[in-house]
């Protein structure tokens, strides 16, 4: 059984249906697959090192990742550094602007982490 760690910054409605989306596709993947869909606020450093894979969702607040997305990053990142090589990692961002500078950032935090 592979589980995956489902992270998604959801603030509206639109957020919240992408998500609900996103998550009922991930799940229809198989019977093999449990799904620990979260907010970044209740991430903490175990899910990380517990899962087989990650999907990050988050929001674009003036060219960056959301707060509580980047408070998940700052709670946990010294606890996966070293422990979460080679995680496999998507993100998705709802951009407000075009999302480079967002999806630059995650790529960065990615390649930091090794994943």
């Amino acid at each position: 059984m592979k589980r995956l760690l489902f992270a998604s910054h959801t603030p509206s409605v639109n957020t919240e249906k992408l998500a609900a989306i996103c998550a009922a596709e991930m799940l229809g993947y198989g019977d093999d697959v449990t799904l620990i869909h979260k907010p970044p606020l209740d991430v903490v450093s175990a899910d990380g090192l517990a899962c087989d894979g990650l999907v990050i969702a988050t929001t674009e607040n003036i060219g960056y990742m959301a707060g509580l997305t980047k408070d998940m990053f700052d709670r946990c990142y010294n606890d996966w550094l070293y422990h979460t090589d080679g995680l496999p990692v998507a993100f998705y961002i709802r951009a407000g602007l075009d999302g480079t500078a967002t999806a630059t950032t995650l790529s960065r935090f990615a390649h930091a982490l090794r994943w």
